[in-house]
């Protein structure tokens, strides 16, 4: 019992608890939400947000993750920036820059072989 405790008086466990309570509650209010608008079809529609896009085996799972990638990226990109002090530019900002940048290598870098450059 006291290694519960001690467990639950950590900080990361306050931090995984609070994450947890935060997808719950939004789980409850979507489901809310969609008991508001479709009554009848509250069941089948909270099965297809729980499912999401693993309902299609491997393929679900990198459509996933090729449609996350950018938003993940932009996240870390994001997150670095204010750990170093420089978050004047914001999200879109960071967002488009990196944008920019890729499209300027991928141009004007003809030296990089075609399986590095994605072609």
């Amino acid at each position: 019992m006291s290694k519960i405790k001690n467990y639950f008086k950590n900080e990361q466990s306050h931090n995984l608890i609070a994450s947890l309570l935060a997808v719950a509650i939004g789980l409850v209010f979507g489901f809310i939400v969609i008991l508001a608008i479709k009554p009848q079809f509250v069941l089948s529609a909270f099965a297809l947000i729980l499912k999401g896009g693993l309902h299609d085996g491997l393929r679900g799972i990198g459509n996933v993750l090729f449609n996350a990638t950018p938003i993940i990226m932009t996240g870390l990109s994001v997150g670095f920036a204010f750990r170093t002090g420089l978050f004047n530019i914001g999200v879109t900002g960071q967002f488009t820059v990196g944008a920019f940048t890729a499209i300027y290598v991928g141009v004007n870098w003809t030296f990089l072989p075609p399986d590095l450059a994605g072609l």
